[in-house]
């Protein structure tokens, strides 16, 4: 009988699945860090700049003074032409230990955070966006360390 071997091929396979898939632990950080991204984007959709910039991690505010983050927020949807943000949908949320990248974080103070997530959005402004937000862990609590939008069109996935 031949079905055993495809059987078994079946179930093998079926482990090697499961075993790739986010652990609970990181499920749970996806959902953690998933709810600060939803935060920290409510200030930004709030115009509320300087409250998200004070808001990201150390590495994000090391990167950018907080008048020089509003600027661009601004001039980002200016060039963008977003009308009033009406809503966002999640896409992804990804737990790694890699460094999202970004080779500069492992020189921020000589140590790099060891847990990031990945999160993605659609985001409706009047036309499709794909936010990406980018965050780690400092002090106990996700915190974003990058802000990424574009058009829906050429968009290649997370």
């Amino acid at each position: 009988m031949q079905i055993r071997p495809i059987v078994y091929g079946c179930l093998v396979l079926c482990s090697m699945l499961a075993a790739c898939g986010p652990s609970e632990q990181e499920q749970a950080y996806a959902e953690e860090a998933e709810a600060a991204a939803s935060e920290w984007l409510a200030l930004v959709d709030a115009k509320k700049y300087e409250a998200s910039w004070s808001e990201a991690a150390g590495f994000f505010r090391s990167q950018i003074t907080a008048e020089q983050w509003a600027q661009i927020v601004e001039q980002g949807q200016h060039q963008l032409d977003l009308e009033s943000f009406e809503g966002r949908t999640l896409i992804a949320a990804r737990y790694t230990d890699s460094p999202p990248e970004q080779p500069q974080m492992s020189e921020l103070s000589g140590q790099a955070p060891e847990e990031y997530v990945a999160i993605q959005y659609r985001a409706d402004y009047g036309k499709t966006m794909i936010e990406t937000i980018k965050l780690t862990r400092e002090d106990g609590a996700w915190r974003v360390i990058g802000y990424h939008i574009r058009p829906e069109d050429g968009w290649s996935g997370p």
